[in-house]
């Protein structure tokens, strides 16, 4: 068993009294020792802004294989205050489960690189993290197989305050401006009267 990456010269010599053609005593052979695997693990994109009740796509987390490797799978932690729509792998399968997303990939190529998009929908305001951990059968650093995302999620769902007796508000533009030129309005109408 090799431990190490790199090669190995191996040389082996055979004599005898009586050998009558010494130069046939030699053999040798260069043995290369191929990298274990390895992969890393990122996030493209940074913190994610969202409100209850919206659908939205997390940032992709993305492996990359940086020695030929085996059996690579990427698991996403997703926290109970969010409904899973969909995953897609690059090239991969993906199970979903309530909370989890697992991506399996197989073998991958030195300097290949896969992803994974998932859609969600918030379900509870706070600020919550999405961690992924990739994972293969040969894998020489462990180091370097997380990520996160942080996902803020704002409101409270409602579609917004009472806007003046409105029922939750306005959200176009002209809503909005009748809403701060009313009490303006009404004080013009009393001094017309």
């Amino acid at each position: 068993r090799a431990d190490a990456v790199g090669g190995l010269q191996v040389d082996a010599f055979a004599a005898a009294d009586n050998d009558v053609d010494a130069a046939d005593n030699h053999r040798g052979e260069f043995i290369s020792v191929d990298p274990r695997g390895n992969v890393s693990l990122g996030v493209t994109g940074g913190g994610l802004i969202t409100s209850v009740g919206a659908s939205f796509d997390l940032a992709r987390f993305t492996v990359t294989a940086l020695a030929p490797t085996d059996g690579v799978v990427v698991d996403l932690t997703i926290p109970a205050s969010f409904s899973i729509d969909s995953a897609i792998g690059d090239g991969a399968p993906c199970a979903v489960n309530a909370g989890s997303v697992s991506c399996t990939f197989g073998s991958l190529a030195s300097g290949a690189t896969r992803g994974v998009d998932v859609r969600l929908r918030a379900n509870q305001a706070g600020t919550f993290t999405i961690s992924g951990a990739a994972r293969a059968a040969d894998d020489a650093d462990l180091g370097n197989n997380a990520a996160s995302q942080s996902v803020t999620v704002e409101g409270s769902g409602s579609g917004g305050g009472g806007g003046g007796g409105g029922g939750g508000g306005a959200t176009d533009p002209a809503g909005l401006l009748l809403l701060l030129l009313a009490p303006a309005l009404a004080r013009r109408r009393r001094a017309v009267a």
